[in-house]
């Protein structure tokens, strides 16, 4: 009787361990398994939104960075439209070309624009055009210096293309001087 005691004991000890190993294996299968799955895709998540982050703020700082260029580029077009001013503004510009010559004691004779002439580059549209203007002015040559200095000087782009210079016989410190200036404008767009 005894030896049957032990055998129903091992037998039910080893049931025991057969259920104990089945329900170990089910744990792992069913509970343990998935969660380290996705305890494993998580990390793999978590660098993936690490580095889109750090992508991000480095896009970010260099927005600001471009933005900064933005303004400088708008302040130097800006700076440029000024140096081409428009159509309309040609009387202005003619007046300042006059104020000039009055500040560095030149006597302005005429001003007289000629046929402006658009200017095309690489086959493209005119984005500006080129206005001849004839100037004749009396001064020294020294005044005559300071004349031409202002006037590359000046805040509207100017190019001075021609200079001819004629002694007064009446007066050899003045003389007679004929220069044509080209002035550039902006097309209306």
């Amino acid at each position: 009787m005894a030896l049957l005691i032990n055998k129903e004991k091992k037998e039910f000890l080893i049931l025991y361990a057969i259920v104990g190993v089945i329900v170990v294996i089910a744990y792992f299968y069913l509970i343990l398994k998935p969660q380290v799955v996705g305890l494993i895709s998580s990390f793999s998540q978590s660098g993936k939104l690490k580095k889109e982050l750090s992508d991000t703020i480095t896009q970010i700082k260099a927005m600001d960075g471009l933005k900064k260029q933005l303004d400088g580029f708008k302040s130097t077009q800006e700076y440029q439209e000024k140096k081409l001013p428009m159509e309309k503004e040609i009387p202005a510009l003619l007046e300042g070309l006059s104020q000039t010559a009055k500040a560095r004691g030149v006597k302005i004779v005429s001003i007289k624009p000629l046929e402006p002439q658009a200017v095309s580059i690489d086959n493209k549209p005119a984005v500006y055009t080129a206005v001849p203007i004839d100037v004749t002015v009396r001064c020294g040559y020294h005044e005559l210096g300071y004349f031409i200095n202002n006037l590359e000087d000046a805040e509207r782009f100017m190019k001075i293309e021609e200079i001819t210079v004629e002694a007064d016989s009446n007066n050899p410190r003045i003389h007679n001087i004929k220069i044509l200036v080209y002035s550039y404008i902006l097309q209306e767009k």
